[in-house]
């Protein structure tokens, strides 16, 4: 299922908020570092959270294990793809994760 998301929950600042205020206090700085400079990747972390908390349930403060994984191995275009790049098919992504690939590595 594919669910709307306003564009407005999409944000860089509100992706480092919840960073600093969901994840373990330990892992907090190792995090920020990871996601340095991953502008897509943090905006749309941000906008995943601020959906599943406005429409299901809301965190505990330092109660989410974050971890940010590099697009490396996750994204493998077809030759049939670039006859259909103006489409988005499932023969042109393979194994995509939207997050890791939006800053790739």
């Amino acid at each position: 299922m594919i669910t709307e998301v306003p564009r407005r929950y999409f944000n860089e600042r509100s992706g480092h908020d919840y960073i600093q205020q969901l994840a373990f206090p330990d892992e907090v700085a190792s995090i920020k570092v990871a996601v340095s400079g991953k502008f897509y990747a943090i905006s749309a972390a941000a906008a995943a959270l601020k959906h599943v908390e406005v429409s299901y349930l809301r965190f505990a403060l330092h109660s989410l294990r974050i971890k940010y994984q590099g697009s490396e191995g996750l994204f493998r275009r077809t030759d049939l793809c670039f006859l259909n790049w103006p489409l988005v098919s499932e023969t042109c992504f393979v194994g995509l994760t939207v997050i890791g690939r939006l800053d790739a590595d």
